[in-house]
């Protein structure tokens, strides 16, 4: 289950939202599925247990895709 972290990285920068996903099983696995800079809040929605959408954006399968605004066109 994928939780929000939303940090500074200094004084001239936004914030912006780090989405990771961490397995219950296995605490030392950690895996950045989405990162949307210039905002400061998060909305998720799981699909099913591969699939979730954050804030509008769908990532099909966490254990292989992400999200990564300075790789997105959209």
């Amino acid at each position: 289950f994928p939780y929000t972290t939303l940090f500074r990285s200094g004084a001239t920068t936004g914030y912006a939202v780090l989405g990771v996903l961490r397995k219950k099983s296995d605490s030392s696995y950690a895996r950045n599925i989405y990162w949307e800079n210039n905002t400061d809040s998060a909305e998720a929605q799981w699909l099913d247990d591969d699939t979730v959408i954050i804030n509008g954006r769908k990532i099909p399968n966490v254990l292989k895709d992400k999200y990564d605004f300075r790789y997105s066109k959209n």
